[in-house]
């Protein structure tokens, strides 16, 4: 808008600049027509019936006519016989003493001279008219003000109608389009035939390239993330085979010279498969793939088996994992496959970042129709302002980057995607004196039943 008014502004100005002037050269014309016009009527007059007075009595002619208009003789010399005349110096008028027939001339305001030569030579050989502006009468002086008034709103009104307004409406469709480049709407062009329909054919044109690169990008984009997807779900199987034979093999041996690397070799293959089906259920988060709850009939088994599967990398860290849950089973109804990536995200990502020697605690209740999964560790912690980053895409704070450089922050962001995607909250908060707890919060169909507990929190722990 603000251009827009710029640019109605600019024209209005120039409208009345233009009318402005054009009066000027209006009351220029009107001016040199009224002096023509006296000129031409003194001369009549003279020379009609004032001639012989003048030539009869030359030192006392003086001629008054409407107004302060006077009309004095003068010699072909520029004397007059009157004395008093003005001096014929202050008329501007030598040309006519030259030879010239006649000149006119403005003195100021409305005021003007006309000077004429009436005989060849005698005291009455060159007659002057002149008024200092008082010869415009009331209604030639209304005349000239109306004349100048109206020319500046005529052309005020002509710039506002047919300037003005049409551009108005022009730049605000240019904008409109402008704004809908690449839009579900697009630019919609009315074309009037005028310069800025140019501009307009050009946006229709941008919007179009727009159109065709970003349905390209999207093409290549769902054609990756399948890709990626389709690659995840291959190697799942593999991972597991290896996975599992690692396991069995740190298991079967106590020579430290071999349990050594087959443990590296071992957290390696953890950390990948986790990587693997993040992105796996990453694309299809993606592709817009929507959980497909079913009843659990208890939350703690879930809970308990990713406990102990990460209890074994943990253990050769030298971080012990503890687990606290309630004795009576928490029936949840939930994807059984997103709600066991989210756990196993949060305790994987716990035991990754805890010391060694550190502790990591998981904590399952269920009361007030909602479960609560809170997973606890000693290790460094986030800043307060990397705290409500985490969860984030791709973010990682400067501890974690610090400690293990290999993770790129995809499990907190795939458990908080999946987590918004099933309805369910993911909270963190830093605890003292140093450590993160991070707690996901679900609803459960019922309530099934009390049992008695014991351990942490009133939970029985194991």
């Amino acid at each position: 808008m603000k251009l827009v008014r710029r640019l109605s502004q600019q024209v209005m100005v120039t409208t009345i600049v233009t009318g402005v002037i054009g009066a000027a050269v209006v009351l220029v014309q009107v001016s040199m027509t009224v002096r023509r016009a006296i000129g031409e009527s003194i001369r009549g007059i003279y020379l009609e019936s004032e001639r012989p007075r003048c030539e009869a009595s030359p030192s006392t002619f003086r001629l008054l006519g409407p107004g302060d208009l006077e009309t004095w003789a003068y010699d072909a010399d520029g004397r007059s016989a009157n004395p008093a005349a003005p001096p014929f110096e202050q008329y501007g008028a030598a040309s006519v003493l030259n030879g010239a027939d006649s000149s006119e001339r403005a003195t100021g305001g409305t005021g003007g001279a006309v000077t004429f030569r009436a005989a060849a030579s005698g005291p009455c050989a060159v007659i002057v008219s002149h008024w200092t502006g008082r010869f415009a009468t009331a209604s030639a002086a209304r005349l000239l003000v109306s004349t100048t008034l109206l020319t500046v709103l005529a052309g005020a009104v002509v710039g506002l109608v047919f300037v003005v307004r049409p551009l108005s409406r022009r730049t605000r469709r240019l904008r409109e389009a402008a704004a809908a480049l690449g839009s579900t709407v697009g630019p919609r062009p009315e074309p009037t035939g005028d310069e800025l329909d140019v501009a307009l054919a050009s946006l229709t044109e941008a919007d179009a390239r727009i159109r065709r690169d970003a349905a390209m990008l999207a093409d290549r984009s769902t054609a990756l993330r399948r890709h990626l997807g389709e690659v995840a779900h291959d190697v799942r199987t593999p991972l597991a085979a290896m996975q599992l034979a690692l396991e069995q093999a740190l298991g079967s041996t106590t020579d430290e010279a071999i349990r050594e690397p087959v443990a590296r070799a071992l957290a390696e293959c953890v950390f990948v498969a986790s990587v693997t089906e993040n992105l796996r259920l990453k694309s299809l988060v993606e592709e817009g793939v929507a959980p497909t709850p079913r009843q659990l009939p208890d939350l703690a088994a879930v809970v308990e088996r990713l406990v102990l599967r990460a209890r074994l990398l943990a253990t050769h860290r030298g971080v012990r994992v503890e687990m606290s849950k309630p004795d009576a089973p928490i029936a949840v109804f939930a994807d059984d496959v997103f709600l066991e990536r989210c756990v196993a995200n949060l305790v994987d990502n716990a035991v990754r970042h805890a010391p060694a020697g550190g502790h990591v605690a998981v904590l399952l209740s269920g009361a007030g129709g909602a479960f609560h999964v809170v997973v606890r560790d000693d290790g460094a912690g986030v800043t307060a302002d990397e705290l409500t980053q985490l969860g984030q895409r791709l973010f990682r704070g400067d501890e974690a980057r610090q400690r293990d450089p290999r993770g790129s922050g995809l499990g907190l962001s795939i458990t908080s995607a999946l987590s918004a995607r099933c309805g369910w909250t993911l909270s963190f908060a830093n605890l003292e004196p140093h450590g993160l707890e991070v707690v996901l919060r679900g609803s459960t169909p019922a309530q099934h039943g009390a049992g008695t507990v014991s351990g942490v929190d009133g939970h029985r722990a194991s």
